[in-house]
C-alpha cells in the first residue's frame, strides 16, 4: 500500500440535543426565531433569527449561524465551525 487510507478516529455514533422556539407578534408581522443544536461531547450550533411579513405578498427573513466545535474530530460539529454565516431571504408570494 503507498498510503494509510484507514478513517480518521472519532466517534460511531451521533448524540444531540436541541432546543427551538419560535414567537410571533400580534397580526404575525414579526417573528422571532431560535434554535440550538447542541452535542454533549462538545460542540454547538446556534441560529436565532427574524421574520418580518408586511403584507400578504412580501416576507424578509435573516438569520445568523454560529458553529463551534472540537478540532479533534470527535464531535461532529467539529468539521463544521468554518460555516459561520448571515443570511437574508426576501420572498414574493403570488
Amino acid at each position: 500500500a503507498v498510503g494509510d487510507y484507514s478513517p480518521p478516529d472519532g466517534r460511531e455514533e451521533f448524540l444531540a440535543l436541541e432546543i427551538a422556539f419560535h414567537q410571533a407578534f400580534p397580526f404575525l408581522m414579526w417573528r422571532v426565531v431560535f434554535a440550538i443544536l447542541f452535542d454533549p461531547v462538545g460542540g454547538y450550533l446556534v441560529q436565532p433569527g427574524l421574520r418580518w411579513k408586511p403584507s400578504r405578498s412580501f416576507t424578509v427573513e435573516g438569520f445568523v449561524n454560529i458553529v463551534e466545535g472540537t478540532s479533534d474530530n470527535k464531535d461532529m460539529l467539529g468539521t463544521l465551525e468554518w460555516t459561520d454565516e448571515v443570511a437574508l431571504r426576501l420572498s414574493y408570494q403570488f
